[in-house]
């Protein structure tokens, strides 16, 4: 939710405050404190955590694919909304993935891991 309301903050402020950049460039850097925050964790723990261990390279290698895949249509899809609309369109629309991706993580990533199932590499 923490992207969510930075891409929503940014899209607010190319709508009512523009030509304040100062307050953009601090609500931007703060945004990309947070992509750099969870994409470590969502890369290399939870595969390790919820991936079985004779599945986990397979699962691994898809799920890193899968999120190239959407990286490409992430970044055509932001070039399209900014195009035709604007910059605070293609903001919300980050914002709305965002929030769509905390719900698939609340929907289906456990929020407890059997520890006697997990068995991490020494």
């Amino acid at each position: 939710m923490y992207q969510a309301t930075c891409f929503a903050s940014l899209a607010s402020l190319y709508l009512l405050a523009p030509h304040e950049t100062t307050i953009i460039g601090i609500v931007y850097a703060a945004m990309i404190f947070g992509l750099m925050s969870g994409c470590g964790v969502t890369t290399y723990i939870l595969p390790q955590a919820l991936f079985p261990p004779e599945d986990r390279s397979t699962l691994n290698g898809l799920s890193a694919a899968l999120a190239k895949v959407g990286g490409a249509i992430g970044v055509s899809a932001y070039k399209t909304l900014n195009d035709e609309f604007s910059v605070s369109a293609a903001m919300y629309g980050c914002m709305a993935s965002a929030i769509g991706g905390f719900l698939v993580t609340i929907a289906f990533v456990p929020r407890h891991v059997d520890d006697d199932k997990v068995r991490l590499p020494a």
